[in-house]
């Protein structure tokens, strides 16, 4: 998904980054902590049959991943709150996240002595960087057809 690429992609280029506006807050998770918890799962019967939520703890608005990636990418650009409504665009035609709060509680990963999260927002980017920087993915999403539109109604 064009999601962190997407991120790197319009900071690295010094472009302005439009965010919904809003007190939407989620969570997130490292592609390793999640092969960690998968294979933590082999190791352990309390878990057949049953499903857990599988994230890190830390709860980030849009505001702050942009200010985490930013750090990351040793540049800053103008960030950009939109509201949405007023624009009459849904988020997803101008940002790659859907702008809903997601709040996932792993307690019960914890207490069935599953792998739990490490990586933070913070390290998992810079390890995400440092392979985009490597690979250069080309990577898009023609949903995210009203960037320029939204930007010049600002």
């Amino acid at each position: 998904m064009y999601r962190e690429a997407y991120l790197f992609d319009r900071i690295s280029a010094g472009l302005d980054f439009p965010i919904p506006m809003g007190n939407v807050t989620t969570q997130f998770i490292h592609i390793d902590d999640l092969a960690r918890i998968f294979e933590s799962v082999v190791h352990t019967d309390k878990t057949i049959g049953q499903a857990c939520n599988v994230t890190h703890p830390r709860i980030v608005g849009w505001q702050q991943l942009l200010n985490i990636a930013m750090d990351v990418v040793k540049k800053e650009v103008k960030v950009v709150q939109i509201d949405s409504q007023n624009a009459q665009v849904h988020e997803r035609q101008y940002f790659p996240f859907r702008n809903v709060t997601y709040m996932l509680d792993i307690k019960k990963l914890e207490r069935d002595g599953l792998h739990v999260p490490q990586i933070d927002l913070e390290d998992g980017l810079t390890r995400t960087y440092k392979w985009y920087r490597g690979v250069k993915p080309l990577v898009q999403d023609v949903r995210m057809d009203k960037m320029d539109e939204v930007l010049r109604g600002v």
